[in-house]
């Protein structure tokens, strides 16, 4: 984990494809992220994307807005 030591907190839990394209979002804000993904059987289809504890306010309004806009591909 990359975050390791720095307090991790999941902040989106959700599809595979969701979690890359928050953590993407957040990333390109400059917040370090990192992802668990969730498997079933041998395919990755969830995830968890994690923010250090210091960098959650910053976060928050990020993850909210993603939350409302994002639409799984067709």
């Amino acid at each position: 984990m990359k975050l390791e030591g720095r307090d991790p907190v999941a902040v989106f839990i959700g599809e595979h494809t969701a979690c890359i394209q928050l953590q993407l979002t957040l990333e390109g804000h400059g917040i370090r992220t990192d992802l668990e993904t969730l498997f079933a059987g041998d395919y990755g289809v969830g995830g968890r994307v994690y923010v250090s504890r210091a960098d959650l306010q910053r976060a928050a309004p990020l993850v909210e807005d993603f939350k409302r806009g994002w639409k799984a591909p067709p």
